[in-house]
C-alpha cells in the first residue's frame, strides 16, 4: 500500500511538471537553438554510441561523455537545451510515445529521474537543473541491452 501511494504521488508530480511549458507541443529550447547554451559550460562533445537509441535523447542534446560498463550497459551524460519542465516533459511523454514504459521514479526541485523499459532495453534517465542556466539541464542516461 505504501509503495502504491508513493508511485501515485510520483505520477502526480511528473504529470504536474509535464503540464508546464511545452513550447506549443514542440520540443525545442526557448531560443530555438539545437546546441547547449553558453551558461551550460560544455567543454567536450562526444558522439552518440550505437547502443543508445536516438529516440531516448531530446532534440538538440549535446553528449559530453560516454562510458561502456559491464553487462552490456552504457552510460552517457550531456546537456539538453530545454528548461527543466520541458526536459522532464520529453521523458514523461515522448518515451511512452516511442514504445517505452516508465517505471519507478522520483522528482523534486530541480531533479527528476525514472526507470524505463522497452525496445529490448532497460535503463534510467535523470535530469538536473543547472544553477544560473534556466535554458538547459544536465542529463545522465543509463542504457542496458
Amino acid at each position: 500500500m505504501v509503495a502504491w501511494l508513493g508511485m501515485a504521488v510520483l505520477v502526480i508530480v511528473l504529470v504536474g511538471i509535464a503540464s508546464g511549458r511545452n513550447n506549443g507541443g514542440r520540443f525545442e529550447s526557448s531560443g530555438g537553438t539545437t546546441k547547449a547554451p553558453e551558461c551550460a559550460h560544455v567543454t567536450q562533445v562526444v558522439d552518440r554510441p550505437a547502443s543508445v537509441p536516438v529516440n531516448l535523447l531530446p532534440p538538440g542534446t549535446t553528449l559530453t561523455s560516454t562510458m561502456t560498463l559491464p553487462e552490456n550497459r552504457t552510460l552517457v551524460t550531456g546537456v539538453v537545451p530545454f528548461d527543466f519542465r520541458t526536459a522532464v516533459q520529453f521523458f514523461v511523454t515522448k518515451l511512452p510515445d516511442a514504445g517505452y514504459r516508465l517505471g519507478t521514479g522520483d522528482a523534486e526541485q530541480g531533479e527528476a529521474e525514472a526507470l524505463f523499459t522497452g525496445e529490448g532495453i532497460s535503463g534510467k534517465w535523470k535530469v538536473n537543473g543547472i544553477p544560473n542556466c534556466a535554458d538547459a539541464v544536465t542529463l545522465a542516461l543509463l542504457v542496458s541491452r
